[in-house]
């Protein structure tokens, strides 16, 4: 599988700072969104420490 590419999205410790998620009812501290850093148009996902 060569079709790939990593980002790097910080420290598991960092995520904590974030408050978010795609549906504003599932807002939650240690929710991170993770789409603009992705190259790529049509899929974003979240991170979660909590």
């Amino acid at each position: 599988m060569s079709n790939f590419s990593v980002t790097n999205i910080g420290p598991l410790s960092s995520w904590r700072d974030y408050f978010g998620a795609f549906v504003e009812a599932t807002n939650k501290q240690g929710r991170r969104v993770v789409d603009h850093e992705l190259d790529s148009k049509i899929i974003g996902f979240t991170a979660a420490a909590y």
